[in-house]
């Protein structure tokens, strides 16, 4: 017997003792011994140390089945939180570039017109002082 299996051994010793038997289980025993109790009795506490072996692994891997979901849909989370981000920088890189060439646009026509504007007085100037 194996260690681990011990605890199951202990629950089967524990319900016998208090009388709780599992009565479908406790008649395929007693079938399955031909009627004899005694054998009915040990196939019983074999069959049902393997059934609550059973269940605790069915429990085990629905935990960890809920523990691989709760992982999926964290990493999901962070995913979709991740692309969020990406677009919000997207958005604010092209509202970024938007305004850059908005404020060239500006600085080339301010530049335009202080050129156009110091021509403008270099030929009033020179006008002015060939007269």
């Amino acid at each position: 017997m194996e260690a681990h299996h011990q605890e199951f051994y202990d629950i089967v010793a524990g319900e016998l003792r208090s009388r709780f038997i599992v009565d479908g289980l406790w008649v395929r025993a007693f079938s399955d011994a031909g009627g004899d109790e005694a054998k009915a009795k040990a196939i019983y506490i074999a069959h049902r140390v393997e059934q609550l072996r059973a269940d605790a692994l069915a429990a085990k891997a629905a935990a960890v089945e809920r523990a691989q979901a709760e992982a999926r849909k964290e990493q999901e989370q962070r995913d979709r939180i991740r692309r969020e981000d990406e677009e919000k920088g997207a958005r604010f890189r092209a509202e970024v570039e938007k305004i850059q060439a908005e404020a060239e646009s500006e600085s080339f026509k301010v530049a335009f017109w202080v050129m156009l504007g110091t021509i403008v007085f270099m030929l009033v100037v020179l006008v002015a002082t060939h007269k």
